[in-house]
């Protein structure tokens, strides 16, 4: 009975985290695929999806470079 109630909202508790985590990083990359780079995105957690956080950031600052340097060159 408790043990599985226990399990029950553990699950709930880590898929809701890992739902949302999993969104923020889907509504980031949208995004900067819109060319929508001004905003950091900053790692929620120290686990693989910060990880994957502070990879797309740096993406976007990459770009974000890119797009100053070319602006640079065309004037």
């Amino acid at each position: 009975g408790a043990s599985i109630v226990s399990l029950v909202l553990i699950y709930r508790f880590t898929s809701t985290k890992l739902t949302g985590a999993v969104n923020r990083l889907v509504e980031a990359a949208g995004k900067i695929s819109s060319g929508q780079l001004d905003k950091p995105i900053q790692p929620l957690n120290n686990d693989e999806l910060g990880y994957l956080a502070s990879c797309f950031d740096n993406m976007r600052q990459t770009l974000l470079t890119n797009r100053e340097t070319i602006a640079r060159v065309q004037e």
